[in-house]
């Protein structure tokens, strides 16, 4: 269910059988809606308006994230069987393998930076490129359990960490800047820019 405008606006049904959802949406190219189906995990994307045709993208997909901007379009992160895949620019772009052994992925994008990928592999390290979908990967940290980014025009990007201390780490503006600790005994981390 998504509804759109204002919190007081009708809600949507949108799609049944789903098993994870994420969204996104920027002033050109409105709300970017996906969505994983419970019954063969097919990764479903619209983008532009709510009454917009569900678009088929990959089958298999564990999990999904979701970003837009109005210079770079939508960014759409698939996971599946360990293997990262991304797409920008349209529905209809190619899709990219980015990287092997993933357990978990996140995605931002602003107009100034473009895409910030990242993702939490098998090993527990923290992977994270920004600029292009041909960036080379920084290891941002070893021994993580979550991650989450988010990027705006300003300030650039954030990246956030759980280590294995259940500490949350934080880092802001560079992908080389120092780590803060912000807090102690985390469970579940989000970020916004």
């Amino acid at each position: 269910m998504v509804k759109e405008g204002s919190l007081i606006a009708k809600w949507n049904h949108e799609l049944s059988d789903v098993q994870g959802i994420a969204v996104a949406s920027d002033p050109k190219n409105g709300p970017l809606i996906a969505a994983v189906t419970g019954s063969g995990e097919e990764l479903m994307v619209k983008e532009g308006s709510l009454t917009t045709k569900w678009n088929h993208e990959l089958s298999g997909v564990d999990d999904l994230a979701v970003a837009s901007n109005p210079a770079n379009g939508p960014l759409i992160a698939a996971h599946f069987d360990g293997e990262l895949m991304v797409k920008e620019g349209s529905l209809t772009a190619k899709w990219d393998h980015e990287l092997s052994d993933v357990d978990q992925i996140a995605v931002a994008s602003d107009p100034r930076h473009g895409p910030l990928i990242a993702a939490l592999t098998d090993r527990g390290e923290a992977m994270v490129k920004e600029g292009s979908l041909t960036a080379n990967w920084n290891n941002e940290h070893d021994g993580a359990q979550q991650i989450a980014v988010a990027s705006d025009a300003v300030n650039g990007p954030l990246i956030g960490i759980l280590n294995s201390d259940d500490q949350l780490l934080v880092k802001e503006r560079s992908l080389t800047a120092n780590w803060n600790n912000e807090h102690n005994d985390v469970l579940i981390i989000s970020l916004a820019g």
